[in-house]
């Protein structure tokens, strides 16, 4: 198993996973360290599962489902007095190894950086400091994200990202409705200004988003990653998933969050990209 294709998979998930509408992608570091099935690549759109609409059923518009998630999550209000999240836990990837850590910092409005240890990938690094992007692993030293890797980031750190959906996708579309597992969800195709379409998948019955279909860049292409929250917990307020799988063509990784703390003092320095050395 290659780990350069599973480094950046890994870290940019992490990042996703600390903020309160995406506290759940580990993903494109990690993708970027193993190997993804060339058969299984993008244009990933294409693998998103096509929903059913039932006529018989009306369907809420995509304003009332997205004002039902944010009012599920704890309301606008609660969202906003939280100005930044420390998040801790345990990484597994199911059949390869167990017991890796995690360890994130995110800061109102746009700032994020994740550290991750885990078997066979070792220390991954990555931040968003509001402007710059990076990552940085032992193997590929440090590395700038750019063009559609440093937009996605960029999406991923906002720490209100709730109540931006609609800045972050200008263009909405209404997918249907589809089972999920024993579940019904609402399906919203959401495409950004830069970048593949996204597909959101929001619970009937709770309102809580509870599957999110993004694509992400690998050393062999773009890839479809399927991410799914669950067990989600009030905390200061606000509901978070403190379970998270995510699942790239070939592997899955499982967050569980341990510890999460909110409103700390963090320091803005901690988000900059780091010194460049020599050392890879």
């Amino acid at each position: 198993m290659p780990t350069t294709q599973l480094k950046l998979q890994l870290a940019s998930a992490i990042i996703l996973t600390c903020t309160v509408a995406k506290f759940s992608a580990l993903g494109s570091t990690l993708a970027n360290s193993v190997s993804v099935p060339t058969q299984a690549q993008t244009p990933a759109a294409r693998s998103l599962a096509a929903p059913k609409n039932e006529p018989t059923n009306p369907l809420p518009s995509i304003e009332q489902i997205l004002a039902r998630y944010i009012e599920a999550l704890g309301g606008k209000d609660a969202i906003t007095r939280l100005t930044s999240r420390v998040a801790r836990g345990k990484v597994d990837m199911p059949g390869v190894s167990r017991g890796g850590t995690f360890e994130v910092y995110a800061k109102a409005p746009n700032k994020s950086v994740s550290t991750l240890d885990v078997y066979p990938v070792g220390v991954i690094k990555q931040g968003f400091n509001g402007r710059e992007g990076w990552d940085q692993t032992k193997e590929t030293g440090l590395q700038d994200a750019v063009g559609e890797d440093l937009a996605a980031l960029e999406r991923d750190s906002d720490f209100y990202s709730p109540l931006r959906l609609k800045v972050k996708y200008p263009k909405m579309t209404l997918g249907g409705k589809m089972n999920i597992g024993y579940r019904e969800a609402y399906v919203i195709e959401a495409h950004p200004t830069i970048g593949e379409v996204e597909k959101l998948y929001f619970e009937k019955e709770s309102g809580l988003l509870i599957r999110w279909d993004v694509v992400r860049a690998t050393v062999e292409g773009k890839a479809l990653a399927v991410v799914y929250l669950d067990d989600w917990r009030k905390i200061d307020g606000v509901r978070l998933p403190f379970l998270i799988s995510q699942s790239f063509p070939g592997f899955t990784f499982v967050l569980k969050f341990e510890d999460v703390k909110h409103n700390l003092p963090v320091d803005d320095a901690l988000f900059n990209k780091p010194p460049r050395t020599n050392e890879k």
